[in-house]
């Protein structure tokens, strides 16, 4: 419908509600109106029509055009005359048909020329409010906010069309910047339409999901758009071979790795186990009993800290202070003591250091005894957490030795009310 269409259909309905007011009487108006607007749709129905037959006779120009191009290719061929190649869309690269081409155009026309129907109906109800009484003004006033969603809503339509066009746009401006290539970078995209990343991405993940790019791929890193079946293929065995390098690698590291603690835990076994011969020779060759005590303790001590570390390889990394300064200082007051106690003549100071050196292994026994036991740290916070979580399942099933109780207690003044 064109401007002066509109502007007559508003004079008419102008017109008529003026005339309403003026008598007072609105029996026939909403059937005028109503007449109004149902020969204003049929004009827009008419002109959507012709547009329709338009385009249609267009694209049958468009395909004889494209088909006498056709027949040129194959005639220049035929004549050795080398040809363009075949476009994306030719190549099932682009569809032919992008997703809106059709309802873009649609929906602009269609919702911005209701849009200005139903404003002008609007406005007409508005005013027809303004200048009525009672009953009369109540229903224009209704109509009119009836009238004003309406026009918002063709509004919105009209606007998601132009969206759609626009989208279209930024399809062919993709499409020529990609050029006959299988690939694109993404940042080349973004630097040359002015956009965003964020908004580049966004928009090539619409296309793709539409159907846009037909064999389109966006690549896991985000920083390329693949368009072409072949690319996407030499893609996905490039990230099939990375990936199986990557777990090539991760198994050797976790070799070499598993190598160097079984390598490390041998080493800190072998030396473990001289310390231990060598105190138990030192035990043997010392005559006192209660220092024989502290030194088959430090033993056995020696000897369960080593064997757990024989079952749990793991922990070996935990035990270089232990080897590197522990039991050597300890081997050395072993053996100082042993050679304080072969002395003929024992004065007061060979006396007192060695109670020295027995107050001292005291407290090396201690500490490895907590040793030892830190490594028993992890399996105890298990056990802790299983009996936990037995305890809360017997509590919530009514199995606890509590719950027995309350329930005899509750059975017993049951039996004594009755």
């Amino acid at each position: 419908m064109k401007n002066n269409e509109w502007y007559d259909l508003g004079e008419k309905i102008r017109d008529t509600v003026q005339s309403a007011i003026d008598s007072q009487d609105f029996n026939q108006l909403n059937k005028t109106i109503n007449n109004a607007v149902n020969s204003a749709l049929d004009g827009v129905r008419t002109g959507i029509q012709s547009t329709n037959r338009t385009r249609q006779h267009s694209e049958r120009r468009h395909e004889h055009s494209r088909d006498t191009r056709t027949v040129v290719r194959s005639n220049a061929a035929s004549h050795n005359v080398v040809s363009r190649r075949p476009s994306g869309y030719d190549n099932g690269i682009y569809a032919r048909r992008p997703s809106g081409c059709v309802a873009g155009p649609v929906l602009t026309s269609v919702g911005f020329s209701f849009m200005g129907l139903f404003a002008v109906l609007t406005i007409s109800f508005l005013l027809a409010g303004i200048f009525s009484f009672g009953q009369a003004a109540v229903g224009f006033l209704v109509t009119t906010a009836i009238m004003a969603v309406l026009a918002l809503g063709c509004f919105g339509a009209g606007m998601r069309g132009v969206g759609i066009l626009q989208r279209i746009k930024r399809f062919r401006r993709y499409i020529q910047l990609i050029g006959e290539r299988g690939y694109c970078e993404i940042s080349e995209l973004v630097s040359k339409t002015g956009k965003s990343k964020a908004f580049v991405l966004k928009d090539l993940k619409m296309m793709i999901q539409n159907g846009m790019f037909l064999d389109g791929h966006i690549d896991d890193q985000q920083t390329c758009l693949i368009v072409t079946k072949d690319a996407y293929g030499q893609y996905q065995k490039a990230q099939e071979e990375l990936r199986r390098k990557r777990e090539e690698d991760m198994a050797i590291a976790s070799k070499k790795s598993e190598s160097k603690a079984s390598e490390e835990c041998r080493k800190i076994l072998e030396e473990g186990n001289a310390y231990i011969r060598h105190i138990h020779e030192c035990n043997e060759a010392i005559p006192g009993e209660e220092i024989s005590g502290k030194l088959t303790r430090l033993e056995e001590i020696m000897k369960r800290i080593f064997s757990q570390v024989e079952r749990s390889p793991e922990i070996a990394p935990e035990l270089h202070k232990f080897m590197n300064y522990y039991l050597p200082t300890t081997s050395k007051l072993i053996d100082a003591y042993q050679e304080l106690d072969n002395q003929p003549i024992a004065g007061e100071n060979i006396a007192s250091t060695k109670r020295e050196i027995e107050d001292t292994l005291d407290t090396i026994n201690s500490a490895f005894e907590k040793l030892l036991d830190r490594f028993f740290q992890d399996t105890a916070w298990d056990i802790s957490s299983d009996i936990s979580v037995m305890k809360t399942m017997l509590a919530q099933e009514g199995l606890t030795e509590t719950d027995f109780i309350m329930k005899k207690d509750k059975v017993s003044a049951s039996a004594d009310s009755e």
